[in-house]
């Protein structure tokens, strides 16, 4: 068997005239570009208001600013996700309460979220569930609960720029609803970027000049060939703003998102198909019935297969030049939170059973049917290799 490379992540952006334009004018930052990949984003996600960002950490953190939240206030977020999401909580000397997740669907558990919104008593003012790997959280439950117990959504759609969930296209909707473009993403900005979604057209405008200083015009109206110099700050603004150059990336991201979801949608299924049948190790099953971003391909080795953990079997699929990651090691084992909170290493029973033994493999467009086939052999040679053969 011949060995090959294949990296965790290999983006596709390309060079386009949006690009060259932004060099030949000569305007790179905040400006035309930027305007329509907004429009863009806001025609696929069928949305009223894109606000673009140059991160999705921005878009969250953003959104709690321009909708008041205070010291002291609770604000829930999923156990297992990016730090980012929790991390923009703190940023106010507000309280992050972490839930646990649905071992099916590695989205924010609605069962432990109802018990956690009920103990709080009426002083939950924000949930930020997280739509996991691409798929969508139970919307219909949180948006339920949201009435019940009078909080505030923000999504965290990171991973999920095409999916939808039971409550439709993620991303529409009168609340904030952030994406991230990021280089491993589906669509990339160049490296760094995201976006907030709302059909709140003052929930938007107050974003848009939150992202940058707080100011009454942005740069292109004050230094296009129309603008005006003058401009006033009356909010405390921060600078979160996406230049043309990033956009111009993003506007040629687009044109592919869709053929480049197919390639995902196919790679996945090839997956499954291999590991429904690989003893060792087992997958996720997801309902059909709600569009799938593919973002991520995680599988579980089942422990009592193995001779080896699975930071050893990480290892051993290095050494053969396969990528892999972890998505992601839980926040109550983050030293920050664990310290600050006083969690215990085996709290989030859900959470800890999952980190233990999950593997996030290749999963971009460029990926080949021969690529995944090595990676079908090499983990083969492996589990014979590492077997546990007391396993019954």
């Amino acid at each position: 068997m011949k060995n090959k490379n294949i990296p965790y992540f290999k983006t596709s952006a390309k060079v386009d005239r949006n690009l060259r334009n932004s060099l030949k004018t000569g305007w790179m930052s905040t400006g035309p570009i930027v305007k329509k990949f907004e429009e863009e984003l806001s025609e696929y996600i069928g949305v009223k208001n894109v606000v673009a960002l140059n991160s999705c950490t921005a878009g969250l953190h953003l959104s709690l600013a321009a909708q008041n939240i205070k010291r002291g206030d609770y604000v829930i977020v999923p156990n297992v996700t990016f730090v980012a999401t929790a991390e923009v909580v703190e940023y106010f000397d507000a309280k992050v309460i972490l839930c646990d997740i649905d071992p099916k669907t590695l989205c924010i558990d609605t069962i432990q979220l109802e018990l956690i919104a009920k103990k709080l008593n009426g002083k939950l003012k924000f949930v930020i569930p997280v739509h996991f790997a691409g798929y969508g959280a139970d919307m219909k439950k949180i948006f339920s609960l949201a009435k019940k117990y009078n909080f505030k959504i923000i999504e965290d759609a990171a991973h999920s720029l095409e999916t939808i969930s039971n409550n439709g296209k993620v991303g529409q909707g009168d609340h904030c609803t952030a994406f991230s473009f990021y280089a491993n993403k589906n669509i990339t900005t160049g490296g760094e970027g995201g976006a907030i979604a709302t059909n709140n057209d003052r929930l938007a405008e107050k974003i848009r000049k939150l992202s940058l200083h707080g100011m009454s015009k942005d740069a292109w109206s004050r230094f296009s060939s129309k603008g005006k110099w003058f401009y006033e700050v009356d909010s405390l603004g921060y600078k979160y703003n996406l230049t043309d150059i990033a956009a111009g990336i993003g506007l040629q991201q687009l044109v592919d998102i869709e053929s480049n979801h197919l390639k995902r949608k196919k790679i996945h299924y090839l997956y499954n198909d291999i590991f429904d049948s690989m003893p060792g190790i087992s997958r996720y099953f997801y309902d059909n019935k709600y569009k799938h971003a593919y973002h991520l391909y995680i599988i579980n080795i089942k422990k009592s297969h193995w001779r080896i953990s699975r930071n050893q079997l990480i290892e051993k699929l290095k050494e053969k030049n396969i990528g892999t990651s972890v998505h992601y090691i839980p926040l109550h084992m983050m030293p920050y939170y664990k310290n600050k909170y006083g969690y215990a290493e085996k709290d989030f029973k859900n959470s800890c059973t999952y980190f233990e033994s999950c593997i996030s493999l290749p999963m971009y467009p460029e990926l080949k049917k021969a690529d995944i086939l090595y990676i079908k052999e090499i983990f083969l040679s492996l589990y014979k290799d590492y077997k546990n053969d007391t396993h019954d």
